[in-house]
């Protein structure tokens, strides 16, 4: 699966595996709340993509995101995290 695409190059799941954040949340973190629309969900997910990938990656838009592929998380009722944790396999 296909989940981000960022200056021609894909990243898959199994990559994106290796790539580990530190970066730590709080109750008030958007990324962890309920988000109703897709739009603001989207938005989450590119918010908690940048942090994470920061040290790999320059620069990531929303256009950049594979969102066919992030779709079944957000339709599952994922929170962002949760669908960015699935993505990384860090949730098992």
């Amino acid at each position: 699966m296909d989940l981000l695409i960022h200056s021609g190059v894909q990243y898959r799941v199994g990559i994106e595996g290796r790539l580990r954040s530190t970066r730590m949340t709080s109750r008030n973190d958007p990324a962890e709340s309920t988000v109703r629309s897709w739009t603001q969900w989207q938005a989450a997910v590119v918010q908690l993509l940048r942090a994470d990938l920061a040290h790999a990656l320059e620069r990531i838009d929303i256009e950049d995101v594979d969102w066919a592929a992030w779709r079944d998380f957000y339709t599952e009722g994922r929170t962002p995290r949760s669908a960015v944790d699935r993505a990384y396999e860090r949730d098992f």
